[in-house]
């Protein structure tokens, strides 16, 4: 399924009233028998209020996390976030940015955000784990 932006709102709905515990954003994301395939650029836990999202895609836009993630947690009062590093060989060294938000009618908003600030595709889709 294509994510179209201004309906993340009914996705996230969707997935509630299906008893979803997660929405997983990427490209030619599907969940097979023991996960999911498909190259992963987000993950929604809808039962925490929870977003991660992650900077190991071909597309992420690599200039000025730090002021990014500012804008983020200040546009949508985020207080409490967690950064882990995963060391490839080479030079990059690829992080998972995950937040948790106290109330869940900012989970469109904030999703929508990330999307189109963190990476320059806009050709996502998402499916339900």
């Amino acid at each position: 399924m294509k994510l179209d932006y201004e309906k993340i709102g009914q996705v996230i709905e969707k997935a509630k009233n299906e008893n979803r515990k997660e929405i997983i954003i990427g490209t030619d994301v599907e969940v097979i028998e023991n996960g999911y395939g498909g190259l992963v650029y987000s993950f929604i836990f809808l039962d925490k209020n929870t977003i991660e999202f992650t900077t190991d895609v071909p597309d992420y836009i690599e200039e000025e996390l730090e002021n990014r993630l500012e804008k983020l947690f200040n546009n949508f009062r985020i207080d409490n976030f967690e950064i882990v590093f995963h060391h490839h060989k080479g030079d990059f060294h690829d992080k998972n940015i995950r937040f948790s938000l106290k109330n869940s009618e900012d989970l469109p908003k904030v999703i929508k955000y990330i999307l189109q600030n963190f990476y320059k595709s806009q050709n996502l889709d998402y499916c339900f784990k």
